[in-house]
């Protein structure tokens, strides 16, 4: 159906921890203990419904009641001397009488001991994660990520104390929290969440045969980190500059997007879909702008002084259709810098300005010092550039506290790994692509469909919004009315509640059964299905018209090592755009070299006829921009060197299959690209998105391989209560532990999961032989909602990522494949 092709270059992204360092939480002996308790407790019931069958059977004998027997039974409560001497009479219930107490006299001893081992262990546990966190690099990981939480759960750090309260239970949830974050979990952050880089051998070696599929050496340098600051940070500065009045004559003011002078002398308002009459002076000088010329070289050709043009601008300025700042190009990664180069590079001697291009100085400084420091120096460097951005701007200097992907603080770190010369064996990779490529096929189709669905949804509510009868309307007015609706949220909810016809059928329990053979590995259930029975199955209910749209995506893939020390393939997140791009490669040791060798993989694949959406804000990342045209949206937006289409041309049509975006010089549809924007706006108009849909099978679904990749790991869905987190524990952790194990033996779990709790932004690897693990598992889970598990494949024993520690860390490969649809011969 389509040739997918792998990009040349390939990510390894790592946890920045070993996992053995969350293995010393862990108490093996106790879980061995509650094992051993519960296996007798299934022995006792078992025993029960033994002796309850029997008895019903038996004749009544006086003084003892079926019922209240059975009661006992039922409370596991052992028979007086009494009742014993009663059933002396018949000699069968007397001697299961005597067996269900022996029975019962095992559990005490055996809980007992339970106790004891835990004692003793769960000290070493919190010791082992006092002694983790006495590691200065550990340190400077929390701090990273929280500096409060760096403030009031380091700084204060001691050896264990006897008594558990609240407070240090609480403490110790929060520390392996971060640890399981630290040592389980590929992250991209500073040193902890490095970036390494790869590239894919095209031709096999002699060698690849005999060894490991992705190959790398060390670097002597270690992590290389650089630090940054937050865009909306440098943002702020910018506009507190550009108040300036000599900073201000050298701006550049800027007619919005959405706006555009015509031939007929109005100024046409997209947003508004209307004109509006313009002076002769209006007209003149808005016919000026937006070709990079300043205040002042407008001043010098209309003969009118700064103020007097700023008079003129003034109506449009309040109705934010002209805006003058320093518009911080968003592609720029080092943003501070740039704005201290654009400062500097203004000839104007002025007291305020030099004042500023000191504080700006001053604050590279301090970013340039920030990777190079350790936690308490990055404390002190952080507290000097918050306070010299608050006297700066007059602002706060953090934000969206508790948020993820979000720039919160003033100064970041990104990091490249220590692997230098990654390599991916050729055959390693036509492996791993001759098993994708069904899969993505099958992903394409279900984004097509669902790509269809949103283009008639999108007709829906255009013509709920403007009647039948309207042909068309400006792109940025569908924008601005859609955004501002009441039943936004009501479209944004159907939009999400569709499956496609593809997905509804490939996640049918009773087909994979019929396709795949199910079995057991360790304990695991398994369904496999070949792929290309997969794509059969899917083609019956795809359109078989001839598709020409572009696709990318990039998969994440775990590698993980069998006892016999091959590669698995265990696939993880898929995204909808070319993550190995942009700021991914940055950082790159040769840039900008990859970063052209990815614009020629991807050049070929973008239609003309495909468009980049241009903003002016940015989290902590730059967007995604595709070879091709970008649509700028806000007057901000960076597109310097870029081929851009004015949006006050752009136009969204009804047409026969749905919405459709338009441009005044052409009749073929625009589709936006994708860059992980989950925007209905943006989904309407944007590309099929290649990413999986979830099977499931309700409380429990198989491990689903198909072919030689796992698709999706084995995954359960349980309550609190089927968690065990119900059994009265009250602060007891030897109960807490004993009613998971029973509940994880109930389910059939393994003993280390993935847990996505509701209410919590990411999953948290859950180990149940951890105690520690299972208190901060039953402070997150909540009362009501069901927490998804996943099984962690690979898990501590199938690891292979060494980064020159002799101990393994977690990793995954992240690539990216892109297509178009080929014609089937005729």
């Amino acid at each position: 159906m389509r040739k997918w092709k792998l990009a040349p270059h390939f990510l390894i992204r790592s946890a920045g921890f070993p996992l053995e360092l969350l293995q010393g939480l862990n108490c093996c002996q106790t879980a061995q203990m509650v094992d051993r308790l519960l296996k007798e407790e299934q022995r006792l019931e078992q025993l029960a419904q033994e002796m309850a069958s029997r008895w019903m059977e038996l004749p009544k004998l006086p003084g003892l009641k079926r019922k209240s027997l059975f009661k006992s039974l039922a409370g596991k409560a052992a028979f007086s001397q009494e009742r014993l001497e009663l059933a002396a009479a018949e000699p069968t219930l007397n001697a299961d009488m005597d067996a269900w107490n022996e029975a019962l006299s095992a559990l005490p001893p055996l809980q007992q001991e339970v106790e004891q081992t835990l004692r003793r262990e769960l000290l070493a546990a919190r010791q082992h994660l006092t002694n983790a966190f006495d590691d200065p690099l550990l340190q400077e990981a929390v701090f990273l990520s929280s500096p409060s939480m760096y403030k009031n759960g380091l700084e204060n750090l001691s050896a264990p104390a006897a008594e558990r309260t609240s407070a240090v239970r609480r403490q110790e949830r929060q520390l392996a929290l971060y640890l399981q974050r630290f040592t389980a979990k590929n992250e991209t952050t500073s040193f902890f969440g490095p970036i390494n880089y790869g590239k894919v051998l095209h031709h096999a070696s002699p060698e690849e045969a005999e060894t490991w599929p992705i190959r790398y050496s060390l670097s002597a340098e270690g992590v290389k980190r650089k630090a940054f600051m937050a865009f909306w940070a440098v943002k702020a500065l910018a506009t507190t500059i550009a108040t300036h009045p000599r900073v201000r004559t050298e701006l550049k003011p800027v007619l919005v997007p959405e706006c555009k002078v015509r031939e007929d002398g109005t100024l046409w308002i997209a947003a508004a879909n209307r004109s509006v009459k313009l002076s002769r002076q209006q007209r003149e000088i808005l016919r000026c702008l937006n070709k990079g010329r300043s205040l002042r070289d407008l001043a010098q050709e209309t003969g009118l002084c700064p103020e007097a043009l700023e008079d003129v601008f003034r109506p449009f300025m309040e109705k934010r259709l002209v805006e003058i700042g320093i518009h911080v190009p968003m592609q720029e990664a080092d943003a501070l810098q740039w704005l201290k180069d654009w400062l500097d590079a203004l000839n104007i001697d002025d007291e305020q300005i030099s004042i500023w291009r000191d504080l700006l100085g001053l604050l590279c400084r301090k970013k340039a010092l920030y990777p190079l420091a350790d936690a308490p120096q990055k404390q002190a460097l952080l507290k000097e550039a918050n306070e010299l951005f608050t006297k700066f701007t007059g602002q706060e200097s953090s934000r969206n506290q508790g948020s993820i992907y979000a720039d919160r603080f003033l100064l970041y770190e990104e990091g490249v790994g220590p692997l230098e010369h990654g390599e991916m064996a050729s055959a390693f990779a036509e492996k791993m692509t001759a098993n994708l490529a069904p899969l993505l096929d099958i992903w394409a189709l279900a984004g097509q469909q669902r790509s269809a669905f949103l283009k008639t949804l999108g007709k829906q509510i255009y013509q709920s919004l403007y009647g039948e009868s309207t042909a068309q309307v400006p792109f940025a007015k569908f924008m601005r009315d859609v955004l501002g609706h009441e039943k936004l949220k009501e479209w944004e909810s159907e939009a999400a509640s569709f499956q496609s016809a593809v997905a509804q059928h490939l996640t049918n329990e009773e087909l994979l059964e019929r396709l795949g053979d199910r079995y057991k590995e360790d304990g695991i259930e398994v369904l496999k299905v070949p792929g290309s029975s997969l794509v059969a199955a899917a083609k019956q209910l795809a359109d078989q018209q001839h598709d020409q749209t572009p696709l990318i995506c990039s998969p994440d893939i775990m590698i993980a090592k069998t006892p016999a020390g091959a590669p698995r393939m265990v696939l993880g997140e898929v995204h909808d755009t070319a993550m190995v791009w942009g700021w991914a490669l940055g950082l790159h040791p040769h840039h900008p070299k990859p970063q052209e060798e990815m614009w020629a993989f991807l050049a070929p694949i973008s239609d003309p006829n495909c468009a980049n959406i241009a903003g002016s804000t940015r989290l902590k990342i730059t967007p995604f921009r595709y070879p091709g045209v970008t649509i700028p949206v806000s007057a901000g937006a960076d597109t310097d060197g870029v081929e851009t289409i004015d949006l006050s041309e752009v136009w969204v049509r009804v047409q026969h299959n749905g919405l459709a975006l338009m441009h005044d010089a052409s009749e073929v549809p625009l589709a936006l690209f994708n860059g992980e924007l989950s925007s209905l706006l943006h989904q309407i108009f944007a590309l099929p998105r290649v990413v999986p849909f979830t099977i499931s099978f309700g409380a429990f679904t198989p491990r689903i391989e198909v072919d030689e990749i796992v698709l999706q790991r084995a995954r359960w869905i349980l309550d609190r209560t089927e968690l065990g987190l119900d059994s009265g524990s009250g602060g007891d952790t030897s109960a807490l532990m004993t009613g998971v194990r029973r509940a994880q033996l109930k389910a059939a779990l393994p003993e280390q999961v993935f847990a996505k709790i509701p209410g919590q932004p990411k999953p948290v690897m859950v180990d149940f032989r951890s105690p520690l693990s299972l208190e901060y598992l039953e402070a997150l889970m909540p009362s009501e909602g069901h927490a998804v598990l996943t099984e962690m494949m690979p898990d501590d024993n199938g690891l292979w990522l060494d980064v020159g520690t002799g101990k393994p860390h977690t990793a995954e490969i992240r690539c990216t494949y892109a297509a178009v649809a080929e014609h089937e011969a005729s």
